[in-house]
């Protein structure tokens, strides 16, 4: 049960950190938005996507690489997957910043290479955690300036991934991952 908390509390309080610096800080409004009939087809696509970068790429990665590597890797492959919305209109990456967005993936997949490891390798919880990153956006940022909310996020996931890292270090980030059950290999349920 905690970390169905985890997975859907932490992106919605990350999301309001963010809102709330660039309130503060920047020359946002704390404002809430509301959900569309999208927002909820998006957290139906990251189901695929989540059978795809939890399921299937980061148990591989975490047979060759320390989690923190895997997390990063993979990473960097979920920010290419995402690289042609920034030039497709309609997006929300659409006219966004590519670097941004590189940090906030990578700053994702090692918060979610985390959670992944914790509940023994459950894509359930990371695929709820992904839609709780976009609802939660979605929710919380609609105050902020189109142009900086990226760089925002990237900030607050960023130090949220970099805090991870630097406490729990060897534990989480050493040389190699425990073991976790792969899904897709031994027809275990999610």
């Amino acid at each position: 049960m905690p970390w169905y908390v985890v997975a859907l509390g932490l992106p919605a309080a990350l999301a309001l950190l963010a809102a709330s610096l660039s309130a503060w800080l920047g020359s946002a409004v704390l404002q809430f938005g509301r959900l569309s009939a999208i927002d909820f087809v998006l957290v139906v696509l990251v189901v695929g996507e989540e059978l795809g970068w939890r399921g299937y790429g980061l148990p591989r990665l975490l047979e060759r690489f320390s989690p923190l590597a895997a997390g990063l890797i993979l990473g960097v492959i979920w920010w290419l997957w995402h690289l042609p919305t920034f030039f497709i209109a309609g997006t929300p990456q659409f006219r966004q910043s590519v670097v941004a967005f590189l940090i906030m993936t990578t700053a994702y997949s090692i918060l979610m290479t985390w959670t992944f490891l914790r509940t023994r390798g459950s894509v359930l919880i990371a695929t709820l955690f992904h839609g709780a990153i976009n609802i939660s956006q979605g929710l919380f940022l609609a105050g902020t300036d189109p142009g900086s909310r990226y760089w925002w996020l990237a900030l607050v996931y960023g130090g949220a991934a970099v805090v991870l890292a630097v406490v729990l270090g060897p534990g989480l980030f050493g040389r190699r991952a425990p073991a976790v059950a792969s899904p897709t290999r031994h027809n275990q349920g999610v």
